[in-house]
């Protein structure tokens, strides 16, 4: 099993057990939206109003229909793309093509019904003629419908992140990867309960069939593989505050996410955002 694949067992296992119930009888219509990336021959990080949420570290390319149901805020939203060059010989014009959708219900796979952005690098490149390399663009849509999730009003403003606020979210971090390390189902689920709880608004369904999955999710992971992890300290950790100012995203400055382990052959990670919710540090994506 490589690499890859174990990353998106893990993130499937914590972030998208939603489409494992997707023919539940009980799910409701719901409006879904997906942000479309292809990218190729480029180390890229493509992300929502300075939220990172897809990294190709290595430059070799990626196909990918990501849900963002739970991302997009009401009104202006901006798209955030950065490229850089991969060790490989460029041979290969490098490439970027994004595209931010409302999914068609009559089909069983992500397909536009509408979309609202498209951004790609034939753009840049008929404006400037080449994309030249680090590149940083972005493109921006609005979206003017109820978001059926509670975070972008819940969620405090910062203005900046103290000391307190730092040793607080990297405490927080490490009760996770600790819950994890010692394969603690139920703690793992109550650090996640509110991401959880948004994860079941944003895709319409029930959220006890949400905790199930999740649940049933990791007692799998915990019981196919054994691992250790580098648990994150302060002086490794990095935070940026993205989305109005209302969420941190946590990583480290060696550019990994701020959840990493390791198996005996392979190595997976767990990326976390984290904001205030009722005067309390929360895991909210």
């Amino acid at each position: 099993m490589t690499k890859h694949k174990i990353i998106n067992i893990l993130l499937w296992c914590a972030f998208m057990s939603t489409t494992a119930i997707a023919d539940s009888a009980q799910a409701t219509q719901q409006n879904l939206y997906y942000i479309s990336v292809e990218t190729n021959n480029i180390i890229s990080s493509i992300g929502i109003n300075g939220i990172p949420l897809l990294q190709d570290n290595e430059g070799l390319g990626r196909r990918v229909n990501w849900p963002i149901s739970s991302w997009i805020m009401n009104g202006d939203n901006t798209i955030n793309v950065a490229l850089k060059k991969t060790s490989k010989d460029q041979k290969v014009a490098p490439y970027f093509d994004i595209k931010v959708f409302l999914h068609d219900p009559s089909s069983d796979i992500p397909k536009p019904k509408e979309i609202y952005v498209h951004y790609a690098s034939k753009e840049v490149v008929e404006k400037h003629g080449e994309i030249s390399l680090p590149f940083v663009g972005t493109a921006n849509f609005n979206f003017n419908k109820p978001t059926p999730t509670k975070l972008w009003s819940e969620a405090r403003q910062l203005t900046d992140l103290t000391m307190s606020h730092k040793q607080n979210i990297v405490k927080l971090v490490n009760y996770l990867e600790q819950s994890i390390l010692n394969k603690k189902v139920d703690n793992v689920l109550k650090l996640q309960q509110y991401k959880i709880h948004e994860d079941a608004v944003a895709e319409g369904h029930p959220i006890n069939e949400i905790e199930d999955a999740v649940r049933t999710n990791y007692e799998w992971l915990f019981k196919t593989y054994q691992f250790d992890g580098s648990i994150l300290t302060l002086d490794e950790a990095d935070f940026r505050l993205c989305g109005n100012n209302k969420i941190v995203y946590v990583y480290r400055k060696n550019g990994k996410p701020a959840v990493f382990f390791r198996t005996k052959d392979e190595e997976f990670d767990i990326p976390v955002y984290i904001a205030i919710i009722n005067n309390t540090w929360t895991i909210v994506r």
